[in-house]
């Protein structure tokens, strides 16, 4: 296809575009997932970025392997790929997670008044793994062959041990103790105010 066809061929695209999810509209003047010369498909970062937050709250196959989602919203102005586009260009967002509950503790409202974009480190510190941790504490687990419990700590993408104990209740107390202070630590390492507060918020609710 020479250079004219590809790119009248690209603005009738623009014309023909389903919702996103049944909720959210590309209003994009461009195309956001273009082919190349070289026949491979990229995609815009901001609509990346966009479509992830849907997925995250309108997949039922997303919201069936990660059922914390469920009941998560996106804000009626979001819905929209520009307003948000507008909203991310104007902030530190490259590498970084779109977080909605740091801010508030418990929401589950994707909009710009709750969301930040903290560093995939910073974000993960608040994951609890609910749906995979089973019958005990999170950072407990039961040690079958020392018949103890042992208290351990996600760091860095990697487990910390902290060590065995007589009960769970013991090992629960360790582990929050710990992850209290990590969490401070890392609230007063950040740049962003938001992000900070948040996180110092989260660590008194442990």
């Amino acid at each position: 296809m020479n250079e004219f066809k590809r790119i009248e061929a690209s603005k009738a695209s623009i014309g023909h575009r389903k919702s996103v999810y049944g909720k959210g509209t590309n209003d994009a003047d461009y195309i956001v997932q273009p082919i190349g010369e070289d026949g491979k498909r990229t995609c815009c970062p901001y609509y990346q970025k966009w479509y992830e937050m849907l997925r995250r709250c309108y997949s039922p196959a997303w919201l069936k392997k990660y059922p914390t989602y469920m009941g998560c919203t996106v804000c009626k102005e979001w819905l929209r790929f520009t307003v948000f586009r507008r909203w991310l260009e104007k902030e530190n967002w490259q590498g970084n997670d779109l977080d909605k509950d740091i801010i508030l503790i418990g929401n589950k409202v994707y909009a710009p008044s709750y969301c930040c974009l903290p560093t995939h480190r910073e974000n993960s510190l608040l994951n609890d793994c609910g749906a995979a941790r089973g019958r005990y504490p999170q950072g407990v687990h039961f040690h079958k062959q020392r018949g103890t419990f042992e208290a351990q700590c996600m760091v860095n993408g990697k487990k910390k041990f902290l060590g065995y104990f007589d009960s769970c209740h013991r090992a629960e107390a360790h582990y929050q103790n710990f992850k209290r202070d990590l969490i401070i630590a890392t609230a007063m390492a950040s740049s962003d105010e938001r992000i900070k507060n948040g996180l110092l918020r989260h660590a008194d609710f442990l």
